[in-house]
C-alpha cells in the first residue's frame, strides 16, 4: 500500500464518526422529475473522473456512454438519451454541465470527506432514470487532496460461515447429521458445493425487477440472471466462483474487493455451476444417507446443476437491523448460512433428484444472512 492509501485509509477511519447523517448521504432529487429512459433505448451510464488542480480544486471528467450533451437545445423537448447533466454536492445543487469536462473551485468542498454525484438530465431538465432511480454516479471525495485523484477507495472483504444450529459434526473427516423438518435423520459423508457470485449493491441501484424487465426485452429470457444484483459492472463482485466441502464445513475468507461506491444497502448470493463451465457442470453435490420412521439407512446422492441467487439485504452485525453500509473505514461481509435447515423441504421418497438439489439450493440461499461490519 502506498503511503497516500494508508493516510487516506486512516483519515477515511477517523472521520466514520463525523460522517454526514441521512439529509446530506441520500440521492435526493426534489427539484427534478425522474423519468425512466424509454423501452427500447440504450441504457445510458456515467462515470466521474477527478483529479486534482494544481492551482485550485479539481478537474471534472465525467465519461459518458449512450449519452450526447446538447447544450444548444436545452429548455427544449426531452429526447432519449441527450440533454445534460446536474452536479450536486453534499446533497446540495451546485452545477449544470453541458459538456464532459468542469472545473470545480475548492471553495466548493467543505473539510474533509465530500459527496460529489452527477445525474444526467434531458434537454427539459428532468431526471433520465432506471427503475425510478436517476441515472448517473456518486463518489466521495477527500477535499486536501493536493495531487492526484482525490475519490475514496475502500475495500469490502467477503467470508463465508456457517451456523450449526441442531447439525451435529460426527468426527474428523467423517461428515456430520441433521434431522430435518419432515423428519428424515440425515448423515452426510461427501459434498460440495460451489458460489458462483457474491457482490454488493449500491443504495442507489435501480429495482432488481427494473433491471430484469429490461434484459428480458434486449435479450429474451435469462433465467439464468435470475436473481442476480446487476448485470452491469459491479467493482464489489467478487472474481470467481469458489468451491466448499460440504462434508467438512469451514469457515474462510473469500477475497477482498476495492470499490468506491459511496454506500450500500443489499448484497446477491448466487448458488451456480463454476464460472466459464457448461451447463452439465454441477452447483452443489451431497451424497449421505437417510432414515425415518423405521426406514433406513438409504443411501443418497444429489447432484444439481440449476442456479438459485437472491438479492439480500445487508444486516447490521451488531443490531441484525437492515442499515446502509458506508464504506468509510472499509466494509467486512459474512455470509452466514444454516447447516441445520440445508435439507428442509427435502422428501427423499417423494422427491426426484433435480427437485431435491433445488430445495437445498433454495435453502442454503434463503436462510442465509449478510452480516457487515
Amino acid at each position: 500500500m502506498s503511503f497516500r492509501s494508508a493516510w487516506l485509509s486512516a483519515f477515511a477511519l477517523a472521520a466514520a464518526a463525523a460522517w454526514p447523517q441521512a439529509s446530506d448521504v441520500r440521492r435526493v432529487h426534489p427539484d427534478h422529475e425522474i423519468v425512466d429512459i424509454p423501452d427500447g433505448a440504450p441504457v445510458p451510464s456515467a462515470a466521474i473522473e477527478l483529479e486534482a488542480d494544481p492551482v485550485d480544486g479539481f478537474n471534472l471528467f465525467l465519461a459518458t456512454a449512450n449519452f450526447t450533451f446538447t447544450p444548444g437545445a436545452v429548455n427544449g423537448e426531452p429526447a432519449a438519451n441527450e440533454g445534460h447533466a446536474h452536479l450536486y454536492l453534499n446533497g446540495r445543487k451546485t452545477a449544470r454541465l453541458y459538456a464532459p469536462w468542469r472545473h470545480l473551485s475548492g471553495s466548493l468542498f467543505r473539510e474533509g470527506v465530500n459527496r460529489l454525484e452527477v445525474v444526467l438530465n434531458a434537454n427539459d431538465h428532468t431526471t433520465w432514470g432506471l427503475g425510478g432511480e436517476p441515472i448517473g454516479d456518486e463518489v466521495l471525495v477527500y477535499a486536501q487532496t493536493t495531487a492526484g485523484s482525490p475519490i475514496i477507495y475502500a475495500d469490502v472483504a467477503y467470508r463465508v460461515s456457517w451456523e450449526w444450529g441442531a447439525a451435529q459434526p460426527l468426527g474428523a473427516g467423517s461428515g456430520w447429521t441433521v434431522t430435518n423438518d419432515l423428519g428424515y435423520a440425515i448423515r452426510v459423508h461427501a459434498g460440495r458445493l460451489v458460489t458462483r457470485n457474491l457482490e454488493l449493491v449500491p443504495c442507489h441501484a435501480p429495482p432488481e425487477e427494473k433491471l430484469s424487465a429490461r434484459l428480458f426485452q434486449r435479450f429474451g429470457p435469462l433465467a439464468a440472471h435470475a436473481g442476480h444484483g446487476s448485470v452491469l459492472p459491479n467493482a464489489s463482485r467478487i472474481s470467481r466462483s469458489f468451491e466448499e466441502d460440504l462434508a467438512r464445513p469451514a469457515d474462510r475468507a473469500v477475497e477482498a474487493r476495492r470499490v468506491r461506491d459511496p454506500d450500500y444497502c443489499q448484497g446477491h448470493f448466487l448458488i451456480a455451476r463454476p464460472s466459464g463451465t457448461p451447463p452439465p457442470a454441477a452447483s452443489l453435490e451431497i451424497a449421505g444417507a437417510w432414515s425415518r420412521g423405521g426406514r433406513g439407512p438409504t443411501p443418497f446422492a444429489i447432484r444439481g446443476a440449476s442456479a438459485y441467487g437472491r438479492l439480500k439485504d445487508l444486516l447490521d452485525a451488531s443490531s441484525g437491523l437492515a442499515e446502509r453500509q458506508s464504506i468509510v473505514g472499509g466494509v467486512r461481509i459474512e455470509v452466514r448460512r444454516e447447516l441445520d435447515s440445508m435439507f428442509d423441504g427435502v422428501d427423499f421418497e417423494t422427491m426426484s433428484e433435480t427437485e431435491q438439489a433445488g430445495r437445498i439450493a433454495r435453502s442454503l440461499v434463503d436462510n442465509a444472512r449478510l452480516l457487515a461490519q
